[in-house]
């Protein structure tokens, strides 16, 4: 059989077997893998029958749907070929398939492929640790790509998977570098829904990867910059925008007006314990530790995992030795002890915590109160140190927030909010979820707390009512 014979009938066979496997890519996904192995074979044989670029891109294609190996091999395979007949990369079939066969290799199945570069949670003892081994390869993979193509797509596509790599690491030389190479007008805005909520567009999470890269490298002219456009943008989801704008004036000396913005975030927004501990590190900087304190207390008391908060107890143990409370002090060590070592912490941090307390019992011996089954060799149960610190957090929250009294006097059902009048008159807004205990009815004398708020009709900070309840002996004496 002459070879033409044997590539006409090799081709013949492989358009039938691309024809197939596009009738079952969705109905039977697993016999079309197994089509795309047949299909490689045939275009591998049709290749070095006639080393053209359709017969390698065909081969480039069938081999990077089969798995994250054949990808990788798929690429060696196009850069080898690349280089021996140079005017492969002028056929745009061949360099897309290249492109995509480097990206399902290396990129693709990155396990945080779908991080927020918002996440605050991370802190040196409790991050991910991963291989910078593994990053490096994926950066080259990713500058491959770029130096490849000029295909708005794929470039974003790599540029969002190298930056969520880079930020484990804390590597925003590299969420920057990969940033700036895309050009924004080029972004999506469109936004999807999914599981019925409203997710981000990829222009909102380059505007995010790039305005914090800027902060991390402390160039907080360019922070503020891109801060600002989000903003602007994006004006009721603006929380992180706004916190990283409020850091880049305190960083840049401007304390008084980052802390502002930092309380403004506070009331404007959902309430976030990493705001709150923004505040309450801006507090230390002022050297005000009772403020600090306070802010400190609300942190760590809101909803929500403990375990990425361990950066904020470390400094209030700070704080409250700088004090001498020596007993909270040993409770909040007690507590950062038993996070490290319930989450898996570095050994050499869970040790260095475990001498701390270690000394403070040897210092203080005569006025600390050690836990019965306190040995010094095995840490506390976590929820048994996490309610001692709680009592601790909730004296404070209670001692701040005064409680008022008052009377409802308005109530819209419907709408679940209404409004209280205290002793001299006042008026506050409040929602029914500020109940903490029972529901509210006409005239029903309670006792609350008052909270700063944003009035979003009215555009400007308000006070709210909080912590409501009824009061003692006054549910059955509802005045009319």
């Amino acid at each position: 059989m002459s070879d033409f014979v044997q590539y006409y009938q090799l081709r013949q066979e492989a358009k039938l077997l691309d024809d197939e496997i596009k009738q079952l890519a969705q109905a039977q996904p697993g016999k079309a893998l197994q089509l795309h192995q047949e299909a490689a074979t045939l275009y591998q044989q049709l290749f070095q029958l006639r080393p053209d670029s359709y017969n390698a891109n065909r081969y480039i294609h069938h081999m990077r749907k089969r798995g994250v190996n054949e990808a990788r091999e798929a690429s060696k395979f196009a850069r080898k070929v690349a280089d021996q007949y140079k005017d492969f990369l002028s056929d745009t079939y061949f360099v897309s398939e290249y492109v995509w066969s480097i990206y399902d290799g290396y990129l693709k199945n990155s396990r945080r492929q779908n991080d927020s570069f918002v996440e605050d949670n991370e802190n040196e003892e409790t991050s991910v640790q991963v291989s910078s081994k593994d990053l490096s390869v994926k950066v080259e993979a990713a500058r491959r790509i770029f130096a490849l193509t000029t295909e708005a797509f794929p470039r974003i596509r790599t540029a969002f998977v190298i930056c969520k790599e880079a930020k484990l690491h804390k590597r925003w030389d590299i969420v920057q570098e990969f940033g700036h190479k895309l050009q924004p007008e080029t972004i999506s805005t469109k936004r999807e829904k999914i599981n019925g909520r409203l997710g981000l567009s990829d222009y909102q999470q380059w505007l995010y990867a790039v305005t914090r890269a800027a902060l991390e490298l402390q160039q907080y002219d360019e922070c503020r910059a891109y801060a600002h456009m989000g903003i602007e943008k994006y004006p009721d989801e603006s929380l992180h925008f706004q916190r990283w704008e409020a850091l880049a004036k305190i960083r840049t000396g401007d304390v008084q007006g980052g802390l502002d913005q930092l309380k403004y975030i506070d009331a404007r927004f959902p309430k976030q314990w990493y705001i709150q501990g923004d505040i309450a590190q801006v507090y230390m900087q002022l050297k005000q530790q009772q403020e600090a304190w306070l802010w400190f207390c609300r942190a760590v008391s809101a909803p929500g995992d403990v375990k990425g908060r361990i950066t904020l107890l470390k400094a209030m143990c700070e704080l409250l030795q700088s004090q001498e409370e020596w007993q909270a002090t040993y409770h909040h060590l007690l507590l950062v002890w038993a996070i490290e070592t319930a989450f898996g912490s570095k050994e050499n941090y869970i040790e260095r915590t475990r001498q701390k307390i270690l000394a403070l019992k040897k210092a203080h011996a005569d006025v600390l109160s050690p836990l019965p089954d306190d040995k010094g060799t095995k840490a506390p149960p976590l929820g048994k140190v996490l309610k001692l610190c709680r009592i601790i957090w909730q004296e404070t929250l209670q001692t701040a927030t005064p409680t008022k009294t008052g009377k409802i006097v308005q109530l819209n059902e419907q709408q679940q909010f209404g409004f209280i009048e205290d002793e001299q008159g006042n008026r506050y807004h409040f929602k029914f979820s500020a109940f903490v205990r029972g529901q509210p009815e006409m005239h029903m004398q309670i006792k609350f707390a008052l909270v700063e708020s944003f009035d979003k009709k009215k555009d400007r900070m308000s006070v709210t009512a909080t912590n409501i309840r009824p009061q003692k002996n006054a549910q059955d004496s509802i005045s009319n």
